[in-house]
């Protein structure tokens, strides 16, 4: 039997979203500079430390 292989350094996470949530994440991704993935990512982490303290 195959042994499986685990990624100890990602995960890879899919999102849906409407159209209009997905033009307004553009929109802001594009002011700042970045990538909407980019910016999507620093929203979830930036919530994760909140919650946290």
């Amino acid at each position: 039997m195959p042994e499986e292989k685990k990624d100890k350094g990602s995960e890879r996470i899919m999102l849906t979203m409407s159209s209009k949530l997905k033009e307004n994440l553009d929109k802001e991704a594009s002011k700042l500079g970045v990538s909407t993935t980019q910016y999507i990512m620093t929203l979830i982490i930036n919530d994760v430390r909140k919650n946290e303290k």
